[in-house]
């Protein structure tokens, strides 16, 4: 099976092909957005998502977000007594994804699309196809964000009607030029 998964710097989302329409894929909570936060418990145990959310304030040396920042570089984040680089944070993310698409559909997930934003340099795009390899996906093919909702693998803008709950749709600022004043 392969999926789409928007891998985000402050929330992650999956999507799947089924018959001729994009399905969504909720997490374990059953929510749409999973936060891309990654942190141990009291006993050295990773959690991911809300879990990991729930603990960013109260246990800050246990937890990180926005590691997606650093994709490709050499920076390391510590988190108790154990150091990991962007990419395998960014894996623990897809590999909770991919469970939460594989107790969905009860089939194996093998192949991803992934998104990642039209910024992101040459070493970025290699680190988020090592992070998809690590959470044990092949990654077919890495796609600009801004490309995803005409790729047929998210659905499409709110503006044709097609809301994703519990996203705000971005606000464009218009500059108005009154041709007729010169």
């Amino acid at each position: 099976m392969i999926v789409g998964i928007d891998l985000g710097t402050t929330n992650s989302l999956a999507a799947v092909w089924r018959g001729d329409a994009t399905e969504l894929v909720p997490n374990a909570l059953g929510q749409l957005l999973t936060p891309s936060v990654v942190g141990l418990d009291d006993q050295g145990r990773v959690l991911v998502g809300q879990a990991a959310r729930e603990r960013l304030h109260t246990h800050p040396h246990l937890t990180t977000s926005l590691f997606k920042r650093y994709m490709g570089s050499a920076t390391e984040v510590r988190l108790g007594d154990r150091t990991f680089r962007p990419e395998e944070l960014s894996a623990l993310v897809l590999k909770s994804l991919k469970e939460d698409i594989e107790r969905s559909y009860g089939e194996a997930v093998t192949d991803a699309v992934i998104s990642v934003p039209a910024y992101f340099s040459d070493g970025q795009r290699k680190a988020t196809r090592i992070a998809g390899e690590l959470a044990g996906l092949n990654v077919e093919k890495l796609i600009n964000r801004t490309h995803r909702c005409r790729s047929g693998l998210w659905p499409a803008p709110a503006r044709q009607g097609n809301l994703v709950p519990g996203v705000r749709p971005r606000r464009r600022h218009v500059r108005r030029v009154d041709h007729r004043a010169v």
